[in-house]
């Protein structure tokens, strides 16, 4: 068997884990700047509320730095 047909299965694999990987970060992001609380379309409006939500939060990051 030439060695570029028994790369065949190797490389769908290697493009399937990427997929995989990507697709939930291209659907967190425009999620990510919308004022609804689920994915709606059209967006109605554009909103840094989830932001401001982690970033005053308990857990983020200011807290953890403020632990160390």
């Amino acid at each position: 068997m030439p060695a570029a047909l028994s790369r065949w299965p190797l490389s769908i694999f290697v493009w399937l884990v990427l997929v995989f990987l990507v697709v939930p970060v291209t659907t967190f992001l425009p999620m990510a700047f919308r004022s609804a609380s689920f994915l709606e379309f059209p967006p109605t409006s554009f909103s840094l509320k989830w932001f401001e939500a982690y970033l005053n939060s308990p857990s983020g990051p200011a807290r953890r730095s403020a632990r160390r």
